[in-house]
């Protein structure tokens, strides 16, 4: 794969995943066409106070999700454009 330049780009939001103990959100830019995933571990940590979520919690969060984010790589790794703001109202929809 050619390396991206860095830039802003829109993704779809595919899903969370948990992979060695941390949560991943799984990503399709869509232009150019390449999947990427942002760990989210730590936010959802501070967050909920817990790093072991259930699937339903998992798929209540990803449905908080808008179906398209902006995504950065302006400094070597990928980051989440508004990403607080974004991952609060995701994770608002968990209902306790």
């Amino acid at each position: 794969m050619a390396k991206l330049k860095k830039g802003t780009f829109n993704a779809i939001v595919r899903a969370i995943k948990k992979k060695d103990g941390r949560y991943f959100l799984h990503l399709e830019l869509i232009d150019p066409n390449v999947r990427i995933k942002i760990d989210i571990h730590d936010y959802i940590c501070e967050n909920l106070g817990s790093s072991n979520l259930s699937d339903d919690n998992i798929k209540r969060i990803l449905y908080g999700f808008p179906n398209t984010i902006e995504v950065t790589n302006m400094y070597g790794f990928w980051e989440i454009r508004n990403e607080s703001s974004i991952l609060s109202q995701a994770i608002s929809k968990i209902a306790y």
